[in-house]
């Protein structure tokens, strides 16, 4: 797994504290009635057991099994000011508007 973080996310992330055991979890939330559609979350979480913990320009990061199947090995995450973070894949735009939960 591979995360590029852009500058404006990196210097943003960077004003967090991030304590033992902690990192922002990427999460792909089933959706809607068929189950075809995820939302996309950024929380400050416990890491588990199960989790792939990633440490990206001194950020950590952990994710589900479910959540890399769904958005594949490599993601970049920017952010801007007043709009928040946007997450993609080479492919696609995963989530935007996203905000960190604390």
């Amino acid at each position: 797994m591979k995360i590029t973080l852009k500058q404006p996310a990196l210097d943003y992330l960077h004003t967090f504290i991030y304590p033992e055991g902690q990192a922002i979890r990427i999460d792909a939330v089933l959706s809607g009635g068929c189950g075809c559609t995820y939302d996309v979350r950024l929380s400050l979480d416990r890491i588990s057991e199960t989790d792939q913990v990633i440490e990206q320009d001194g950020i950590p990061f952990c994710m589900n099994e479910p959540t890399i199947l769904y958005m594949g090995d490599e993601l970049t995450l920017q952010y801007q000011p007043g709009s928040g973070f946007t997450l993609y894949s080479p492919s696609e735009i995963l989530g935007t508007k996203l905000s960190l939960q604390q």
